[in-house]
């Protein structure tokens, strides 16, 4: 009667009775609106300032470039730091008179002179650059031209002379009225990410140091845990990335692309660990009637891995070409929408249209095969809910940014709290219960091959572990996630 009452590696999951989940996870999506509600509160994530005083209109056509040299409008900027990363001096020009009727879109050419220099009168760049101007109907400007744009933010002060080499006939009233200004990373916001990342760093620390513990305590092998514990303690170690302890070299080593180069790699190598943790999980709590390969981790892995593997050096490949591109012509910064760029763009949603389908596939057949095996349904639900609440809170950020009503830097903060809060969640869930020892775990094995679990009704189910069923005890989930 005893060794009937016992679970086999019991997590706190599969302890919460039906009231105790369902308030579980309304305190999980409270927690996810909060960190929307706080991301709001935030420092915008760039600065504007003037390049001018009073923001006035110049009458740039005046200024105007020759043999001899420039004499050219000197625009400067003071006061900025390390913290504010890169440096953009754009020019904003008004729209030439369009026709009645004409709705068409007009592009005009237009070569510029600059020269830049540090305040040490180090010379920072110089030369002619010939731009081009898109002007869409309904706009009273053009797009916008990024005369300079230096990549590391070296010294407290920047001054730029720009002059007029050729421009279009049509551009000579516009010219006459140009607005500057510097557009650089926010300081407050460089800080404010600079503590976040610091002291979620300290708290992933103290909670892999409590589940790894708790894991240990338990005294059960690695093999006899359960698939989503052994992979939340891999997302524990991982979620460092996300955190980057070596977030502050970027500001401690402003002559070096190195760090920034290093920071996106860490967050790609996160954010692909984060999506194959979607299709193991899902894929492993299937039953044993959708498994074609017990016992076969390659044949389990490989497909996954290989799959991720490939977004993650796209990802990298592209981070590393983008740097490469700005060290190499200052002026990428203005060429968002190279043909590179949209080939590139167009490779990751092909990939993640793939990858969504596939994840999908997984969701549905994990929910079906969960309602023929009780003791799965507890488990399947939970990680359902859980992960959609996490996708839609980042598609919620997502198109909050696009439309303008939240910031770019309160989408970073909700990727980093919303990502961070899942994985914490997801270690308290999994965490083994207090009776799971290492006494248990063999009395549980030697108890016929009964194993017991509670479904959300709080019933007690009584499982054979070697049915055909499908998801019984431990010994199926190790199949599972080996198929």
């Amino acid at each position: 009667g005893a060794d009937a009452e016992v679970r086999s590696m019991s997590m706190v999951l599969q302890r919460l009775p039906c009231w105790a989940f369902v308030l579980v996870q309304v305190a999980f999506g409270a927690a996810f609106a909060a960190i929307v509600v706080a991301a709001l509160l935030v420092p915008p994530f760039d600065a504007r300032r003037c390049a001018v005083p009073g923001c006035a209109p110049v009458p740039l056509r005046s200024y105007r470039a020759t043999r001899a040299g420039a004499a050219g409008l000197v625009l400067n900027v003071s006061d900025v730091s390390p913290y504010n990363h890169q440096l953009h001096l754009v020019m904003a020009v008004r729209q030439p008179a369009r026709a009645e009727g004409d709705t068409a879109r007009h592009s005009y050419n237009l070569t510029l002179y600059q020269r830049t220099v540090a305040d040490t009168l180090v010379l920072v760049s110089e030369g002619e650059r010939a731009h081009e101007l898109s002007c869409d109907v309904g706009s009273d400007y053009c797009s916008n031209v990024t005369i300079e744009n230096i990549a590391f933010v070296s010294y407290e002060r920047y001054e730029t002379t720009v002059a007029v080499v050729d421009f279009d006939t049509d551009m000579a009233a516009p010219l006459d009225e140009v607005e500057f200004y510097f557009v650089y990373r926010d300081e407050g916001f460089v800080l404010f990410e600079l503590w976040l990342r610091f002291a979620l760093m300290l708290v992933t620390l103290a909670v892999l140091f409590a589940y790894a513990l708790r894991l240990h305590l338990s005294k059960y092998t690695w093999m006899r845990l359960h698939v989503e514990q052994r992979w939340t303690l891999v997302l524990l170690g991982a979620l460092l990335l996300q955190c980057n302890p070596i977030t502050f070299v970027e500001v401690l080593v402003p002559y070096s692309w190195v760090p920034e180069l290093l920071d996106r790699v860490l967050q790609s190598i996160f954010t692909c660990l984060l999506l194959l943790f979607f299709l193991v999980i899902f894929d492993a709590l299937r039953g044993k009637s959708a498994n074609t390969a017990a016992h076969a981790p390659l044949r389990f892995y490989t497909p996954k891995v290989l799959f991720v593997a490939i977004l993650l050096m796209a990802q990298i490949a592209s981070s590393v070409w983008r740097e490469i591109r700005v060290l190499s012509d200052p002026y990428v910064y203005d060429e968002r929408w190279s043909p590179t760029a949209i080939f590139i763009t167009a490779l990751f949603v092909l990939f993640l249209v793939v990858y969504a389908v596939w994840l999908i596939y997984l969701m549905v057949r994990a929910c079906c095969d969960a309602r023929h095996a009780v003791e799965l349904g507890v488990r399947v639900r939970f990680f359902l809910y859980v992960t959609l609440a996490l996708v839609t809170v980042q598609i919620v950020a997502i198109v909050l940014t696009a439309t303008r009503v939240m910031g770019v830097s309160a989408d970073l903060v909700v990727s980093i709290g919303a990502v961070s809060l899942y994985v914490y969640f997801l270690a308290l869930m999994y965490t083994p219960a207090r009776t799971a020892t290492a006494h248990e775990a063999q009395r549980a094995t030697n108890a016929a091959g009964m194993t017991k679990f509670v479904d959300e009704d709080d019933g007690v189910v009584e499982v054979d572990d070697d049915s055909d069923d499908g998801g019984g005890g431990d010994d199926d989930d190790d199949g599972a996630e080996s198929d």
